[in-house]
């Protein structure tokens, strides 16, 4: 799960990338997304 937060804050620092983030935050609370199941590597 940290590597998911580091990730997120490298990406907050590109202007463009934090307006997909914002973008995808506010699209996730007016329930515009697909939910799917987690994908692992060694399955």
């Amino acid at each position: 799960m940290m590597t998911l937060y580091r990730e997120t804050a490298y990406l907050a620092k590109s202007q463009i990338y934090s307006e997909r983030l914002d973008r995808a935050v506010k699209d996730i609370r007016a329930g515009k997304y697909e939910a799917h199941g987690l994908i692992y590597e060694n399955d």
